[in-house]
């Protein structure tokens, strides 16, 4: 991942998204579901300090999408249960539970998405980092771990990105299989 700057407070966001078929405005949760085709592994660059327009320069993807009916019974309901595993610089810093590490299923964010528009099929759509309400299984960002250290301590003692460092995330299967294959990034100035 190739950034300008490390100033801009560099982080990442391990998440997975979907890719949906046309999905009507004002469609319920429960029709919101049936427009999901595809189930995506996703990396969000994020550089904290320059907001949202300039902030957000670039996702990756895993390298394979799956179906839900290919999840199996890991996806329920919207939610697909299983470890999402995050390490940075070589080290796990995150195996978070996809399914209850999400606030809104994606039917419901998908409805949410809908209230004023229809989806259009191949649309992608984020969940977000996933999080998990016990700390002690990691984080999927960086700047979630540093609320909490401010919230413990006052301030943040976890550092943003820098040049050099690599992120490397990955969900498995039940049977221990990667199911999306890993995103490994590294975060490099301009040549």
């Amino acid at each position: 991942m190739v950034l300008a700057s490390e100033a801009g407070g560099i982080d990442f966001e391990a998440q997975l998204a979907v890719i949906t078929g046309d999905v009507p405005m004002g469609a319920s949760p429960e029709q919101a579901l049936d427009g999901i085709r595809l189930l995506l592994l996703a990396s969000d660059i994020c550089l904290r300090s320059l907001g949202a327009l300039q902030g957000q320069p670039m996702t990756a993807f895993g390298p394979v999408a799956v179906t839900p009916d290919e999840a199996g019974d890991s996806w329920r309901q919207g939610r697909l249960g299983l470890s999402l595993q995050t390490s940075w610089n070589g080290r796990k810093v995150g195996l978070c539970d996809a399914g209850a590490g999400m606030t809104f299923h994606f039917g419901q964010l998908l409805s949410h998405l809908c209230k004023t528009r229809p989806v259009s099929a191949g649309s992608i759509v984020g969940a977000g980092p996933v999080s998990h309400a016990d700390w002690r299984q990691g984080y999927s960002c960086i700047a979630e771990k540093r609320a909490v250290e401010t919230a413990d301590t006052g301030q943040p003692t976890t550092r943003f990105m820098q040049f050099g460092d690599t992120l490397r995330i990955e969900v498995k299967g039940k049977n221990g299989q990667s199911l999306f294959g890993a995103i490994e990034q590294e975060i490099t100035p301009p040549a």
